[in-house]
C-alpha cells in the first residue's frame, strides 16, 4: 500500500490501466528513467498491482513484456473493525489470471 503513494507508481498504473505498455513505452510516456521504471514495475508486480498481459517482439527480435494494471479499482476504507479493502479486477484481463493473482496475494 505504501507504494501507491509514489507519484511515479501512480503514473505507471494510470498508463497501463486501459492498454498494456512495455517498459520502454512507460518510460517514454511518463518521463521516468528506464532504470526507475524497471524498479517500480518490480514493486508493482510483487504487490500484484501489475501483470504481464502478453509479449511483443521488437524490430530487433527481442521479446518484451507488455504490462497491464491488474485492477480497475482499489478502495480502502477505515472501519471500526479495521481496514476494509475492495478490489475490482481489470475487466479486460483474463478472469482466470486475475483469480490466480488474487489467490496468491491473499495467501
Amino acid at each position: 500500500m505504501e507504494a501507491l503513494g509514489d507519484s511515479e507508481i501512480q503514473k505507471i498504473i494510470s498508463l497501463t490501466h486501459k492498454h498494456g505498455k512495455t517498459s520502454s513505452e512507460i518510460s517514454h510516456e511518463a518521463g521516468i528513467p528506464l532504470s526507475s521504471v524497471y524498479r517500480k514495475i518490480s514493486q508493482l508486480r510483487q504487490a500484484n498491482l501489475l501483470t504481464i498481459e502478453t509479449f511483443r517482439m521488437t524490430p530487433e527480435g527481442k521479446k518484451e513484456e507488455v504490462l497491464r494494471s491488474t485492477y480497475d479499482k482499489l478502495e480502502v476504507a477505515v472501519t471500526e473493525t479495521g481496514l476494509e479493502i475492495t478490489v475490482v479486477p481489470n475487466r479486460d484481463l483474463d478472469v482466470s489470471k486475475w483469480i490466480r493473482l488474487f489467490t496468491e496475494s491473499t495467501q
